[in-house]
């Protein structure tokens, strides 16, 4: 499992989060993701978009 944030393969699995999902931490960033996020990042174009609105 790779980092989103730094790209980095060292990565350990941590406790679960509260909706049952895997939690993972990076070892390089100390970042803590999950491997399917339910929820994505706002894109830039998209918050442009809302800006213009």
């Amino acid at each position: 499992m790779n980092c989103p944030r730094c790209g980095s393969p060292n990565s350990v699995t941590n406790d679960p989060t509260n909706s049952g999902n895997q939690n993972f931490k990076c070892r390089d960033c100390h970042r803590q993701f999950v491997q399917n996020p339910r929820h994505q990042p706002i894109s830039e174009e998209t918050k442009e978009l809302i800006d213009r609105l």
